[in-house]
């Protein structure tokens, strides 16, 4: 695929032009200007960078042996950066645009209006799409999230990734340092994450403590990967493990004996409520939280009642399946409860256990690549590899990962599953999971995102989960469609309690942050409503808490999607076609909810039949 521009001297003009003030007033400018602002945001992020697999030369630098700059004054710049840009972006002249043109610009201003409501509540951290109050939590934070970069999407197959990897290894102490000294600014402002969820934090800084700086998940992780190089001499290889591990001894342990103390010292005087309501100005900020997240201007109550209706009506639904099934006994949550706990439907939980757990979810995802094109018309995306989270993430890491496709080329796909027990994966609940994380849900939606041509590097950097969340819940009910279940009712039940445990988050993530929940009250919510193992729900709550909103994410864009699926299908009658509706979905990739609504609706005005023509006189 094409990004624009390709170099940094493109990006200087660009940039010394965007910076004149002249009126921008074609589409060439707005484009130029957007390009500006992804290219902006792409470089404060050399981390992101390597993630999506964007080449140097769109970078525009050698950006393989850097981590973030997570300093305050990095932090400060990007944000008056972004105001700027939001202020040149209002001044556009929307009238003199072609219509491609002032939807690009509809969507970044959208995109940065949100970002800069977050930045000025100045604390925790804001991206394009993504934000949370509390900079270090159990799902936050250069402790742990560096050491994830560097070990799971670092590949070295070099001795130039070698040396590339070790000077990136230089600075995790510098990233750290940076960051719990912004941590430490914040709880003097009164922003400091529940006492619960800082013990977490603690619990996988102290893990990374390691006595033996040979056996830090760092240093391991080196050694293997040099250990897979055939032409490097052992005494070569030996050199540059001791390198490591005396990078990992002297710099990052210290670092991180100096953050333990200061997590601890945190966790003794913070409050044990959850909702974000009780730091400064908390209730705005779940609001914009919201709006963030959701793209939308729904209130909490109507979000929380938008939820409610959800949960009643798939509870009914299940209800009457379970009955189908001869299972009466109990509330819906006991007896879906009593289902996960059955041995009939469990893997043992060994080594040929999981790897027929992971046939499993290839057979089904291979499935739904076969299927979707009953539904789509637009190009399939490359196979995603299905695959076990490494070890060293069992205990802190997501249950499920979804790693896009390199940018250029040069990573595959992946779903990352963390089988800390096969016995929390009843076979009845894959099924759902392949269609929804693979095809036809979010593998494929952003396979096809990837190959837009000469997409805007600003779509590839910004989170839109109430569009990709809500596509790959959309997509669940599609394989339905597809006859997924027709001989299958235990999956039927995987797949109705998948979404009724989506709608049942957006009551929780409600319930705490608005409605004042303890995070006991809403663990038992969902256990209750949905019989998914506590373990899990504390920890999907424990989620909801350190990112306020996100969860409310995934339902309305389902519901947006849906919603205008049956407006066309009216509006059009016989002439509406299921693939087209579709393929004007996602063509467009991830994008705001109105974005995409202003999409439909051109959509359908471009398949109107058109008036017959009047009698002539």
């Amino acid at each position: 695929m094409r990004l624009r521009p390709p170099a940094i001297a493109v990006f200087l003009a660009i940039a010394a032009t965007a910076c004149a003030r002249g009126p921008v007033n074609t589409d060439a400018q707005l484009y130029a200007m957007v390009d500006t602002i992804g290219l902006a945001e792409l470089r404060r992020s050399p981390e992101r960078a390597a993630v999506l697999g964007v080449a140097v030369q769109t970078f525009g630098e050698d950006y393989r042996s850097r981590l973030d700059d997570r300093s305050m004054a990095a932090v400060e710049r990007m944000r008056a950066t972004r105001l700027d840009f939001l202020r040149q972006l209002e001044a556009v002249d929307r009238a003199t645009l072609s219509r491609d043109a002032s939807r690009t610009l509809e969507i970044a201003q959208r995109v940065v209006s949100s970002t800069v409501k977050m930045d000025a509540y100045s604390f925790g951290y804001a991206d394009l799409g993504r934000a949370s109050p509390y900079l270090i939590s159990q799902m936050d934070g250069a402790y742990a999230g560096v050491i994830d970069f560097m070990t799971v999407d670092q590949t070295i197959g070099s001795r130039a990734d070698a040396d590339a990897w070790l000077a990136r290894l230089e600075h995790v102490d510098d990233a750290v340092t940076d960051e719990y000294r912004r941590f430490e600014i914040d709880r003097e402002r009164g922003v400091l994450p529940p006492a619960g969820i800082l013990q977490q934090a603690l619990e996988k800084a102290r893990a990374l403590q390691s006595a033996d700086p040979l056996a830090h998940p760092l240093t391991q992780f080196f050694a293997e990967s040099l250990s897979q190089l055939n032409d490097l001499p052992e005494g070569e290889i030996a050199s540059l493990i001791g390198k490591a591990a005396g990078i990992v001894e002297d710099d990052i342990g210290p670092v991180y004996d100096r953050l333990v103390t200061l997590l601890e010292t945190s966790a003794a005087s913070a409050a044990p409520e959850p909702g974000v309501w009780r730091i400064p100005n908390g209730e705005a900020y779940y609001e914009d939280a919201l709006r963030l997240y959701t793209t939308s201007d729904l209130t909490p109550r109507q979000i929380r009642d938008v939820g409610v209706a959800l949960v009643e009506e798939l509870t009914g639904e299940i209800n009457t399946a379970l009955i189908a099934l001869g299972r009466t006994e109990g509330t819906v949550g006991q007896r879906l409860e009593a289902m996960r706990l059955e041995p009939l439907f469990l893997y043992p939980d060994t080594l040929e256990g999981r790897a027929a757990l992971l046939a499993a979810v290839s057979e089904r995802a291979s499935w739904g690549e076969q299927k979707a094109p009953a539904m789509l018309s637009v190009a399939a995306a490359a196979q995603v590899e299905i695959k076990l989270a490494p070890a060293s993430l069992e205990t802190a890491g997501p249950d499920i990962h979804y790693r896009p496709a390199a940018l250029d080329g040069s990573r595959q796909a992946a779903l990352i599953l963390n089988l800390r027990s096969t016995l929390d994966w009843p076979n009845w609940t894959l099924p759902t999971l392949a269609y929804r994380e693979a095809a036809p849900g979010r593998h494929l939606q952003l396979g096809i995102a990837r190959a837009r041509a000469a997409a805007p590097l600003l779509d590839h950097l910004t989170a839109n989960p109430a569009f990709s969340e809500g596509w790959a819940t959309y997509a669940e009910d599609l394989a339905k469609e597809l006859g997924a279940y027709e001989k299958d009712p235990a999956g039927r039940l995987g797949y109705l309690q998948s979404l009724l445990f989506r709608a049942a988050h957006m009551v929780a993530d409600t319930g705490i942050h608005h409605d004042r929940w303890t995070r006991d009250r809403a663990v038992a919510y969902l256990v209750t409503v949905t019989g998914l193992p506590l373990a899990a729900m504390q920890s999907e709550i424990d989620r909801s808490i350190v990112w306020p909103g996100f969860a409310c994410a995934a339902m309305i864009g389902r519901e947006k999607i849906r919603n205008l699926r049956e407006d066309a299908d009216i509006e059009l009658g016989p002439d509406f076609d299921l693939k087209s509706f579709h393929d004007a979905v996602l063509a467009g990739g991830a994008r705001p909810l109105g974005a995409l609504e202003s999409d439909i609706r051109d959509w359908i005005a471009s398949r109107r039949p058109a008036p017959p023509a009047l009698p002539q006189s």
